[in-house]
C-alpha cells in the first residue's frame, strides 16, 4: 500500500429539494483500506456511497480519486469503482451472463465458451457459495433474495475492483448470504488490496472489519464511537432544567445544557461519560446528567486495544470506551445495568 489516499474529499456539499444531505469538510480514504459508515436512516450514507461510485457529482466542493479530480463516469473511475446496493439489480439473463457483463463491457470477456472466462466465473461464484453447475444457467427469476445478492457480488468480484462500495448489502438477505457476502468482500481486499467502504447497520461487522469506522447524522461525518447523538425534541420542565419529550412512562429523559435553537440535535463525547455499576457521588443537580441502561455488547477495539461498550438508553444505543482492567474489575457482561454520568457542559450541538 502507498501513503497517497485513494479518496480525498474536500468541503463537499451535496442537497435535495434545498435540504442538506452532505456536509463533510474533509475524509480521506487510504488504499486498501476498509472504512465503515454507520448512521440512522436518512444521515447521508447513501448519498456519499453515490459521490464515491461517481454516479452524481457533489453540489460543492472537489473529490480526488487518486490525487486527480474526476468527473462521474469517467474511463478512469468507471473501470475501477464498483458500488452493491442493498437491492441487487440483475438483468433479466442467466446468472453467467450477469456476472461475465462487466467484462464484456471491458472487452475482456468473449462468450459462455471462453475457458478463462469460465474459470473467473467459477471461482467468484464459489467465493458466494454458488454451485457453477447448479447456478451458472438459472435464470434471474429463477433466484431468491440472497442468492440473487451473491450474484450481484460475485459480478463486481469479478472485476477485481480497485474500490468496492457496500450499501447495506446484507441488510435483506438470510443469514447464510450475509455472512458469504461478508467474507466476499474480505477475500477482495486480501487477495487484490481492494479498497472497500461499507455502510451498514450491522455494528459488530463493522466494528470487526474496519480500519477506520466514522458515524453520519444529518448529512455531517464524525469518528465512530466519538459521539453519541441525541435527537429531540427537548422540552424545559418546572425546575428549568432541559431534557428529551418522554414519550413513555418507561422512557427516561435524558438531560441536556439548554438548545440554542429548536431543532438542534445534542452530541455526548464517549470519552466525557462515566459509567458506574451503582448510583455515582452526589454532584450538583444542575451540573450533571445522569441516566440508566443495560449493556447491549462489549466488543474490542483492533486500533488501540480497549473495549467499546454499547448501552441501550430508551431507543437509543450510547457507545463509551473502557479499558479492560475496567471491565474485568467492574464484572460487566451483556446485560449488566450501569448507571451513565456526564457533565452537562460537555454536551454539544449540531
Amino acid at each position: 500500500m502507498t501513503n497517497t489516499s485513494i479518496y480525498e474529499l474536500k468541503n463537499i456539499r451535496q442537497s435535495y429539494n434545498g435540504k442538506i444531505a452532505l456536509d463533510i469538510p474533509e475524509l480521506s480514504i487510504a488504499p486498501g483500506s476498509i472504512t465503515g459508515l454507520m448512521g440512522p436512516n436518512g444521515s447521508g450514507k447513501s448519498t456519499l456511497l453515490k459521490l464515491l461510485a461517481f454516479v452524481v457529482p457533489p453540489l460543492q466542493g472537489e473529490i480526488l480519486f487518486l490525487g486527480k479530480p474526476e468527473l462521474p463516469f469517467s474511463s478512469r473511475v468507471r473501470f475501477n469503482v464498483t458500488l452493491l446496493t442493498q437491492t441487487p439489480y440483475l438483468l433479466k439473463r442467466s446468472v453467467h451472463d450477469n456476472i461475465t457483463h462487466g467484462l464484456k463491457i471491458r472487452g475482456k470477456a468473449h462468450g459462455v465458451k471462453d475457458p478463462d472466462v469460465r474459470e473467473q466465473v467459477k471461482s467468484v461464484m464459489a467465493e458466494v457459495g454458488l454451485s457453477f453447475d447448479d447456478f451458472a444457467h438459472r435464470m434471474d427469476y429463477e433466484l431468491s433474495g440472497g442468492e440473487a445478492q451473491r450474484v450481484a457480488m460475485a459480478a463486481r468480484l469479478i472485476l477485481k475492483p480497485r474500490v468496492l462500495l457496500l450499501d447495506e448489502p446484507t441488510a435483506s438477505v438470510d443469514v447464510n448470504s450475509a455472512t458469504l457476502i461478508r467474507r466476499a468482500a474480505l477475500y477482495a481486499r486480501k487477495n487484490w488490496e481492494t479498497t472497500i467502504v461499507i455502510a451498514s447497520h450491522d455494528r459488530e461487522w463493522l466494528q470487526g472489519s474496519c480500519d477506520k469506522l466514522f458515524q453520519l447524522y444529518q448529512g455531517k461525518i464524525f469518528q465512530a464511537g466519538s459521539k453519541n447523538i441525541i435527537p429531540g425534541p427537548f422540552v424545559r420542565d418546572e425546575q428549568g432544567f432541559f431534557h428529551t419529550l418522554q414519550a413513555t412512562p418507561t422512557h427516561q429523559p435524558i438531560r441536556v445544557s439548554p438548545p440554542p435553537r429548536e431543532n438542534a440535535s445534542a452530541m455526548l463525547d464517549a470519552h466525557h461519560i462515566l459509567l458506574h455499576r451503582d448510583n455515582p457521588p452526589t454532584a450538583a443537580p444542575t451540573a450533571t446528567g445522569r441516566i440508566q441502561g443495560e449493556i447491549l455488547r462489549l466488543l474490542g477495539d483492533k486500533n488501540n486495544g480497549q473495549i467499546i461498550a454499547t448501552i441501550r438508553i430508551n431507543d437509543l444505543d450510547f457507545t463509551i470506551h473502557l479499558t479492560r482492567d475496567a471491565v474485568i474489575e467492574q464484572k460487566l457482561l451483556p446485560g449488566t445495568r450501569v448507571i451513565l454520568s456526564y457533565d452537562l457542559d460537555s454536551i454539544e450541538w449540531i
